[in-house]
Formats: C-alpha cells, sequence, structure tokens
C-alpha cells in the first residue's frame, strides 16, 4: 500500500487522468502476446510447470519440474503465478495466459513508477513519455507476455527507485523524508529478492550509495535507516530461505547462489555468452523507441552528471550495466531493470532540448538501423519457417515496419526529438502487436507441443482431460509437452517408450522420428515376435523445434496392450 502513496505523490489530483492513462497504454501493449502465443521453451515452460506442481499437490515450498529440484530461483515469482491461476483458471486446465497475468502486471506498474519517478525528478511530461517508452520497448512487451520472474523484478526495482527517488528531493522540500518511504525502499528490494535473487538489492543498494557521495546528499544513507532494511528484508526473505534450506538440506543455497548467480558471472552457462559491449549492441533493438534519443541523451548524460536528478539515474544505471557487460553468461533481458534509467534518460532529452543537429542526425541514423533490422527479422522468419503459407502478411507487416521507422527517422534527423520519441512509441507498440497477436498464429510450425496437445484433446485421448494414463514421450525433451500434457509425463527413448506403453492400457505416445524405428523394434518384440505391432495411429505432426533449430516430425500412436488382443480402437 505504501507504494500507492509514490503514484499519488507523483500527481496532483487533476493529473489522475495523466496516470490513468499512462497504465491502459502499458495494459493495451503488455497485452500483445499474452492470449496467442502457446507456451514456450524453455524457461517459460519450466516455471509455468512448476507452478502447476505447486498447485497440484498444495507444496508452496519446493519447486519442482517433474521429479527434479529447480533450484535456481525463489519462490515469489510462483506464487504470484499460482495466486493468478487460483484466481482465473485451474491448474489442470494449462491456460498459460492465466500463468501470464503476473507479468503484465508487473510492465504495468513498471510503467506507472517510471512517470513516478519523472514527475519527481523532472517534470510530469518527462515521467510521461518516459512511460510510454517503457511500455512499447520490445524488450519489457516480450517479458510482459510470458510467464516468468524479469516482469515482476523490473517492477520491484521500479518501485524501489521511486522511493528512493522522493528520498533523494526531500531536503529541497525542507522537511525530512518519511518513515514510511525508507520502509517502500527496503520493501520493494525485499519483493525483488523474494523474486530473482540479489539482482534487486543489488541495484538499489549500489544506486544509494552512490548518489549518498557529495553534499548536501551525505544524509541519504542515514534516511534509508539501513537497521530498518534488514529487519524488512529478513522478514520478507527469511522465512521461506530457511525453510527451502532446511528442506533440500541446503541444496537450494549452494545451486542458486552457487552454481546459478556465481556460475553465470564466472563461466559461460548454456552457450549464452556474448563480448563486452554485447547490451549496448542490444540496447537500440530491446529499447528500440528510445534509440533515435540515445546519442543526445547520453551526451547530455555526461555533460550533466553533477545534475542530482541525472545523477540519480546514472547511479541506477552505470553500476548495474558495467556487472552485466562483464558477467560471462549474458541473455538480452538481463539488463531489463536498467531500461526505465534510459527512458528517462532520453525523455528528459526532450525537456532540455535534443541538443546539437549532429547528434539528433545520429539517433535518426541508429534509430532507423535498429528498425530495419526489425523488419528484416519478420522476413527472415517467414522463410525459415517453410511450412508457413501465408507469408503476405509477414512482408506487409515488414514494409510497414520500415515505412513507419522512415518517417519516425526524419523527424529525429530534423532534430524534432519530442514527435519522434512519442511516434517511435506508437510504432513499437503496433509493430509487436501485430506480430505476437496477428502473426504469431501462423507460426505453426513452430508450435509444436501445442498442436500435439490439440491432437490429444481432439481425439479424446489426453491425460488431463480425459482419464487416460500419462502420455509417453520419445526423443522430445521440451518442458512445454510436460506443461502441456501433465507432470506425469514420460519423457524417454523409443525402446524404454515401448516397453512404457506396452505396460499401459491405452496411453497416448508420441515418437518422435529419430526414435520410431527403435520405438516399434521393441514393441514387436514385447508382441512375441509376430511382427504386428498393436497399434493405432492418431495422427502425425512435423515442425521446427525452436529450441535448437531442428526439424522434428512425430507419429502419435495409441498403444493396445499385448495381452489385449481384443482390445477396441477408442478407449
Amino acid at each position: 500500500m505504501t507504494h500507492l502513496l509514490l503514484l499519488r505523490n507523483a500527481i496532483a489530483p487533476r493529473e489522475f487522468l495523466r496516470l490513468l492513462a499512462v497504465g491502459a497504454y502499458a495494459l493495451i501493449a503488455s497485452l500483445a502476446g499474452v492470449f496467442s502465443l502457446p507456451v514456450l521453451d524453455r524457461d517459460e515452460a519450466r516455471f509455468a510447470q512448476a507452478t502447476a506442481q505447486m498447485l497440484e499437490t498444495g507444496d508452496m515450498l519446493h519447486i519442482r519440474f517433474q521429479e527434479s529440484e529447480r533450484n535456481k530461483k525463489p519462490a515469489g515469482a510462483y506464487w504470484a503465478q499460482a495466486a493468478s491461476v487460483s484466481a482465473f483458471s485451474m491448474p489442470e486446465a494449462r491456460e498459460i495466459w492465466a500463468f501470464r497475468l503476473p507479468s503484465v502486471a508487473g510492465a504495468v506498474l513498471a510503467a506507472l513508477f517510471t512517470y513516478a519517478i519523472g514527475a519527481s525528478l523532472f517534470s510530469r511530461n518527462t515521467g510521461t513519455v518516459a512511460a510510454l517508452i517503457l511500455a512499447s520497448a520490445p524488450g519489457v512487451i516480450g517479458e510482459a507476455a510470458i510467464a516468468k520472474a524479469d516482469a515482476l523484478l523490473l517492477a520491484a526495482v521500479c518501485a524501489a527507485m521511486a522511493a528512493l527517488a522522493q528520498i533523494r528531493i526531500a531536503p529541497s522540500t525542507g522537511r525530512p523524508a518519511p518513515l514510511w518511504l525508507a520502509a517502500s525502499f527496503w520493501t520493494a528490494l525485499g519483493v525483488g529478492a523474494l523474486v530473482k535473487g540479489p539482482i534487486a538489492p543489488l541495484i538499489g543498494i549500489a544506486a544509494a550509495m552512490l548518489i549518498s557521495i557529495g553534499s548536501p546528499w551525505r544524509d541519504i544513507q542515514r534516511t534509508l535507516r539501513p537497521g530498518l532494511g534488514v529487519i524488512i528484508l529478513g522478514l520478507l526473505i527469511g522465512p521461506w530461505l530457511l525453510a527451502i534450506s532446511a528442506a533440500t538440506d541446503g541444496r537450494f543455497l549452494a545451486e542458486s547462489a552457487g552454481r546459478d548467480l556465481l556460475g553465470k558471472i564466472s563461466s559461460v552457462q548454456e552457450n549464452h555468452s556474448g563480448p563486452v559491449g554485447y547490451y549496448v549492441a542490444l540496447a537500440p533493438i530491446f529499447l528500440w523507441p528510445a534509440a533515435g534519443a540515445f546519442p543526445a541523451a547520453l551526451t547530455a548524460a555526461v555533460k550533466r552528471w553533477r545534475d542530482p536528478s541525472i545523477g540519480f539515474l546514472l547511479a541506477w544505471l552505470v553500476p548495474g550495466w558495467l556487472l552485466f557487460e562483464l558477467t560471462a553468461t549474458k541473455l538480452p533481458h538481463y539488463t531489463l531493470p536498467l531500461y526505465p534509467a534510459l527512458c528517462l534518460l532520453a525523455a528528459e532529452t526532450i525537456r532540455m532540448g535534443s541538443g546539437r543537429l549532429l547528434l539528433a542526425k545520429a539517433g535518426a541514423v541508429l534509430y532507423l538501423a535498429a528498425s530495419l533490422a526489425i523488419a528484416g527479422f519478420i522476413v527472415a522468419l517467414s522463410i525459415y519457417v517453410s511450412g508457413t503459407e501465408a507469408r503476405l502478411p509477414f512482408f506487409v507487416t515488414a514494409i510497414a515496419v520500415a515505412a513507419g521507422a522512415i518517417t519516425i527517422a526524419l523527424a529525429f534527423w530534423r532534430n524534432q526529438t519530442g514527435s519522434g520519441l512519442i511516434g517511435a512509441s506508437i510504432v513499437s507498440a503496433m509493430t509487436i502487436w501485430l506480430m505476437l497477436a496477428g502473426l504469431s498464429p501462423q507460426l505453426d510450425q513452430l508450435a509444436v507441443s501445442r498442436r500435439i496437445d490439440e491432437m490429444l484433446r481432439a481425439e479424446n485421448i489426453h491425460p488431463l482431460h480425459d482419464g487416460v494414463p500419462p502420455a509417453i514421450v520419445a526423443g522430445y525433451f521440451e518442458p512445454s509437452i510436460v506443461f502441456l500434457l501433465g507432470t506425469k509425463t514420460h519423457m524417454t527413448d523409443g525402446a524404454a517408450a515401448a516397453r512404457l506403453a506396452g505396460a499401459s492400457n491405452f496411453a497416448p505416445a508420441i515418437i518422435e522420428s529419430s526414435e520410431a524405428t527403435a520405438f516399434e523394434t521393441e514393441l514387436r518384440i514385447l508382441s512375441g515376435g509376430s511382427g504386428q505391432p498393436r497399434l493405432d495411429v492418431v495422427g502425425e505432426v512435423s515442425g521446427i523445434n525452436y529450441s535448437n533449430g531442428k526439424k522434428v516430425g512425430f507419429v502419435i500412436y495409441r498403444v493396445r496392450p499385448v495381452a489385449f488382443d481384443t482390445a477396441p480402437a477408442s478407449p
């Protein structure tokens, strides 16, 4: 509740409609792929499946994917998803949109708190533009559309920085910062830690330490009341952390802090690597609406770093960015909690004037290059997915993106940064909506798990809905198939799949082509060498496993056990 006071204090009553408009814009942008995208491999499917298992078992302490412990991230995001599914769906329905709603809420809250920060440090116009840029950024919309922890982490960091911004400006008002601001700061960091470990506290505490350097802000650390922070963090994190550590004999801390966090800093994990400068290169794509303002905004920030408000943004941005650039394991979304600072720098460029024409032209070139890369990706995607019959919508979308981008780039070129940023935000939001809600349903070749799930539903042999035994999957190990077909789904090789099928009454068997020979050979052995395996072919599914880029093909069987020579064709 205290964080709502930040939003209330950031606006006068007459400005309520402005805040409402920001929230509505962020909500609309965030919903782009929530209902249209199938459950995505691999992280989203693992998150959602672990949440489903919590709801199925009633065990809200352990985090598991089937029988394996998932000791990587704390339980906060899973609890949020569980609450959402309990309120709007049910675990056996496997409606992925219900698992995604907390991410949507995270993105909307992040935009609202970004507005509050901008309104506090600069002006309401700066806050509004920054919030619109953030809400429409591809990196933010992408995380809002999937059931993971990153959008919630973004919201927690923004909430903490909104409280810190109020504390930052308190001396200029002549009144001490109230206690509830310090409590809000530490509460937000605690929620962030419960969602994704130490990232939020590292960002928030580093920023607080940096902005406390120099007069007249030396008392910020005292104002933040570190003792209170220790108590709040302990109350929020301690009970669950102690319980999970005891339940796993210390494995959670060893794997989460050691193997996952420190391991990613020191070594490349799962082939996710990149050179120093990786996130700088990706920023114009993932923060696309702000790309045209980057040269002018960053130049102005360097010149005005002594300005308390600009220094606040740099204290938020620089330490975390350097840390992520130096970390061995790199993924595009790691810098997401730092994006609001960049958005605020870009928006503040409008208020103070975008600077020299040369910087505006550089921004125009950068924005256009990022836009053409996005348009090229849309075309390449339609070509890569050979099973897509209607490629025309992809090409039309790419042309529309390029045309809109050229118009926006011309605004930047003419040093019309204000209209350029607003236009870029609208173009970005519309593009992502077209891609996720309009084009993605046509990418059937990539939706392999969803098509298998739909076929089992249509044939009334779905383990979650039709009372048949757990599905048997050979040669395909993506977590999305477990989420869609149920926790007890068997994932194995062809020979083992045959043995499982031979002992099951009419269980569906989904056999990838690479395991088909082993599956059929073992079935013949089990049938006594008669050469007549007892199989009912339900259908076939082929496509592309986008997790590894390989083509896959499946035959879906309903297997009649050897003991049932006269078994019926359907359950």
